[in-house]
């Protein structure tokens, strides 16, 4: 016999916004598995895409879906807080729409879920380019140095110091070997307990989409530790629902707006300056590099 619903080990949650393709994908990737441990909340944030709607209707027959169709678009965040809202599972695992995986990949996560201490509220896997290039996808919380050092391109090109201080971003591979507690883990496959989720707010609300991630990671450290854990690997598109160009953009916005509510005027200055620099810093160093497409990237970010 099944597990009741209250039983459920995990509430599945894909916040879903066009990307048919990869959306249908991402289901297909859960259906191998073949668990009954988890129930699947699907919100679509009112994709313009005719074939989203087409296809959500087909899995919403599954007596293990609930789907959601919202009149407007809420942002990443605020849907995946209305899904947390009904969920049943223990666990909350935020899934982007753009994510699938091999077989057993999943059930082998579980299957650590089960074996947290409790003293862990958050675990993140190892996350993965469909050409199989591992995606940056923790790091610890902002502060004025690692600002910088991620702003110009530090991180990137002198990775040795990195090993020194918690960089914003980690970008060495061989941090991601290992487990590590961190201070904030990427949302594109993210399990987080469900009453801490919940007792701290979950994602903030006033923001729409890039580095709610980070802020999670802020308040869920106040209840417990961010863990990140390589046993089980997952694939991520990015950028299926919007252009490398947007998601820097909008992460330098969250960056200042951040800095700008922590410090006030002058941290919102210092974060404007160190990006802006940090811009030009990069469009140079790939332009030297031989490699336009990104060069043009940060030229017009700059």
């Amino acid at each position: 016999m099944n597990p009741s619903a209250a039983d459920k080990l995990a509430t599945l949650i894909i916040v879903s916004y066009n990307a048919p393709r990869e959306l249908e994908n991402c289901f297909l990737s859960i259906e191998r598995e073949k668990l009954s441990e988890i129930e699947v909340i699907i919100i679509d944030n009112n994709s313009p895409n005719p074939a989203v709607k087409k296809i959500l209707s087909k899995w919403r027959k599954k007596p293990t879906y609930k789907v959601i169709f919202n009149s407007e678009n809420v942002g990443f965040g605020r849907a995946n807080n209305q899904a947390a809202q009904i969920a049943q599972g223990r666990w909350l695992i935020l899934v982007n729409n753009d994510t699938y995986w091999n077989k057993g990949e999943l059930k082998r996560f579980l299957e650590v879920l089960k074996a947290l201490p409790p003293s862990v509220v958050a675990l993140g896997p190892k996350i993965l380019s469909p050409n199989h290039r591992l995606q940056q996808s923790a790091g610890y919380q902002l502060n004025f140095f690692n600002l910088i050092t991620w702003a110009w391109g530090l991180d990137l090109f002198f990775k040795p110091l990195t090993l020194i201080y918690h960089p914003y971003h980690i970008t060495y591979s061989s941090f991601y070997q290992n487990k590590h507690s961190v201070g904030w883990l990427a949302a594109s496959f993210l399990a987080v307990k469900r009453q801490p989720f919940l007792k701290v707010g979950g994602f903030p609300q006033d923001i729409f989409m890039y580095g709610e991630d980070v802020l999670l990671g802020q308040r869920l450290s106040s209840q417990g530790q961010l863990l990140f854990n390589p046993i089980a690997s997952f694939y991520h598109i990015g950028q299926a629902s919007s252009s490398k160009e947007i998601s820097l953009g909008k992460e330098a916005e969250f960056v200042v707006r951040l800095f700008s509510k922590r410090y006030g005027r002058l941290g919102k200055i210092y974060a404007q300056e160190a990006i802006k620099i940090g811009f030009f810093l990069r469009f140079l160093a790939f332009s030297l590099l031989g490699k336009p497409d990104k060069a043009e990237i940060y030229r017009k970010l700059s």
